[in-house]
């Protein structure tokens, strides 16, 4: 699936963003499909927003380097995440079932550029705490994860009580 690397519409076979009119070239070589179970859908994919960066090649001594980004995929069951540097690619993935709560953190210059970074409380081992950062519309992406974790919950049976 193409996305604008600006505005992050999805822009399939298109030559030029419908939404804002950025020049769509050469995406990021496609990743290798992570393999889902037969009732898991892809619901969201996003990435960090580097102000328009996403993307971008160039040559340094010869060689052929990127600006390292983070692409997410928000399934029915997982938060995969796929961490593409300039060596190397790390992907990794939160189960939903395990996020104990999501928050937004948004200073006034990301509210003012529209970015901000999610917050992660997980009891996963490898990320009890993972930050998200520099998204493009963090609530609309927060609150995403955060219907999706109770549908998954919901559907797994899972409930929880707090003395108060």
């Amino acid at each position: 699936m193409k996305f604008c690397p600006e505005c992050g519409t999805k822009a399939e076979g298109m030559k030029f963003c419908p939404e804002c009119g950025y020049k769509l070239g050469e995406v990021a070589a496609p990743q290798p499909e992570v393999e889902q179970s037969p009732s898991e859908r892809t619901l969201l994919t996003f990435q960090t927003y580097m102000f328009g960066m996403e993307n971008k090649k160039g040559m340094l001594g010869g060689f052929q380097v990127s600006v390292p980004q983070h692409n997410y995929e928000l399934t029915t069951e997982r938060l995969l995440i796929n961490k593409v540097g300039v060596m190397s690619t790390k992907r990794d993935e939160i189960e939903l079932y395990k996020i104990k709560d999501v928050a937004v953190k948004q200073g006034m210059k990301e509210k003012l550029g529209g970015f901000g970074d999610i917050e992660i409380h997980s009891s996963d081992e490898s990320h009890p705490t993972y930050t998200i950062k520099r998204i493009k519309d963090p609530v609309q992406v927060k609150e995403a994860i955060r219907r999706a974790v109770l549908d998954n919950k919901n559907n797994m049976n899972i409930s929880y009580r707090q003395n108060i």
